[in-house]
């Protein structure tokens, strides 16, 4: 709504989780916290990673979605 009177086009994606580094970066911080007193609390975000790792994409799948975005003159819903 912003930016319509200047005739910029936006588009939103929202990929969710893809397989990056992001997430051996994190088992390495819970790691780094064994023993810690909040060790229950690291275990279940450990195990909500491992959960949903199966989830988790291929990057290559969501730049491509953002590459055919920036090259379409209208982008529409589902690139």
């Amino acid at each position: 709504m912003e930016v319509a009177n200047a005739d910029v086009k936006v588009v939103l994606v929202e990929p969710g989780a893809f397989k990056t580094g992001i997430w051996e970066e994190n088992r390495r911080d819970i790691d780094s916290h064994a023993g810690s007193r909040y060790q229950g609390a690291y275990e279940r975000t450990r195990q909500g990673i491992r959960l949903t790792d199966v989830l988790a994409g291929d990057p290559a799948t969501v730049g491509k979605v953002i590459t055919r975005a920036i090259g379409s003159r209208a982008p529409t819903l589902g690139l």
